[in-house]
């Protein structure tokens, strides 16, 4: 769905996913993702938290929240 900019369908996809594997840090990172290319800065950094919860030695994890804050 990013390859294709669809970021709505992105934050779908991935809120279905979590459904299923509520602690797959991947899945919260592809909604923060989302969320960035929705323009919503706010949550995005709140679902990289939560990625990072699930996963706090993920450095891409740290990096997408890094450029969140600069943005």
């Amino acid at each position: 769905a990013t390859d294709r900019g669809d970021h709505k369908t992105l934050l779908e996809l991935a809120t279905e996913a979590l459904k299923k594997s509520p602690d797959d840090s991947e899945l919260t990172l592809n909604r923060a993702r989302a969320l960035i290319g929705l323009d919503k800065e706010d949550q995005a950094l709140a679902e990289s938290a939560l990625a990072l919860a699930k996963k706090p030695d993920a450095p891409e994890l740290r990096l997408l929240r890094a450029n969140i804050l600069l943005r």
